[in-house]
């Protein structure tokens, strides 16, 4: 009988420490998601630049490029602290930071809006046309030949 016991609990407590031992590994690795739009249109912006930094010492980590409806994805992060800096032509950076940790191992940020930095361009004509100069050009009717030439 007390064999039997002692056979269950030991039983019970390699399965209670087994499961704790997964609990505290939790995700070793990230993920991290979004996607950038214009934030006057609407419309996804493709091929941006997204680059993830480190929070702490703004360290280069990975970067990677929107697709043709704007999203991008960064797989396989390792936890902790970071800025997400994007960048397009023609709209203002912007730098969100993130944390991904064992409780939110995918963080969604979602619809980034992009700020276009002009509103419109305008074209206006030169106000003055420019004045081009004539330059006299001589021209020369004869060729000089070692004939023609005389020593003095």
């Amino acid at each position: 009988m007390k064999s039997s016991v002692i056979n269950r609990f030991l039983a019970a407590l390699i399965f209670v420490l087994g499961s704790l031992q997964l609990v505290a590994s939790g995700p070793e690795n990230g993920r991290l998601t979004g996607q950038l739009l214009d934030g006057e249109t609407q419309e996804p912006i493709p091929f941006a630049n997204v680059v993830l930094l480190r929070a702490d010492d703004h360290s280069f980590v990975r970067s990677v490029a929107t697709d043709a409806e704007g999203t991008f994805k960064f797989n396989n992060v390792p936890l902790g602290d970071y800025t997400v800096r994007t960048t397009v032509l023609g709209y203002k950076s912007l730098k969100p930071v993130v944390s991904l940790s064992m409780l939110q191992g995918r963080v969604a940020l979602g619809s980034v809006e992009m700020q276009p930095l002009m509103r419109g361009l305008a074209v206006r004509p030169a106000k003055k046309d420019a004045i081009i100069r004539q330059a006299r050009v001589a021209s020369v009717s004869r060729t000089l030949t070692a004939s023609t030439l005389t020593v003095r």
